[in-house]
């Protein structure tokens, strides 16, 4: 498997032309994917250093996205894959919507991402009632949530069942990670050991 080095996943997070404000977005989600996968990693097999580079890079280019209105998950996916990472594209790719139904009561990397992502409301990590509160508010503009938003947040809502059925945290442990710094030292230092 052909993975990038945090550093490098953070220069490509730069190249596409992401602002700090979705870096420092991507950087807390990698927190959150890292604090979880340290837990989940030996009950689900989860390779974490994958979880972690696809929670660095899930919104590679989201700045693109709002200036152009493409589906990010997926020209994000179509980077990472002609990079030669292939094995993070998925991770990408479904960072927005799980398009495979949850059939087991196990967690994936792309899972893990997945409900990292819901977590984090710019660079804060929240509850998952507020993220989705956020999102309602900033995108329906004062109309009903859409069918897919409600899927998403009862996919959302599973996956937090899941995850903590298996581990002592309960999820308003993560959001400690607020006391943390937006940096992936600790996460660096981790991985090397």
């Amino acid at each position: 498997m052909t993975l990038p080095s945090l550093e490098e996943a953070l220069i490509l997070l730069e190249k596409q032309g992401n602002p700090q404000n979705i870096i420092d977005h991507s950087i807390r989600v990698a927190q959150v994917t890292f604090e979880l996968a340290k837990e989940l990693s030996s009950r689900f097999n989860l390779d974490v250093k994958l979880s972690i580079l696809g929670a660095l890079l899930h919104d590679i280019t989201k700045m693109r996205s709002i200036e152009t209105g493409e589906d990010h998950a997926q020209t994000g996916a179509f980077i990472i894959e002609s990079l030669g990472y292939k094995d993070l594209a998925p991770l990408i790719r479904h960072h927005i919507i799980l398009k495979e139904p949850i059939a087991n009561p196990t967690i994936t990397e792309v899972e893990l991402v997945f409900y990292a992502d819901k977590r984090v409301k710019h660079s804060e990590v929240v509850s998952v009632k507020e993220r989705f509160l956020d999102v309602i508010h900033r995108y329906c503009k004062g109309q009903k949530p859409t069918p897919m938003m409600i899927k998403i947040y009862k996919q959302t809502l599973y996956l937090e069942k899941v995850i903590f059925s298996n581990i002592s945290l309960k999820p308003n442990t993560l959001l400690m990670i607020n006391q943390k710094p937006i940096d992936i030292k600790e996460i660096k230092k981790w991985l090397e050991d």
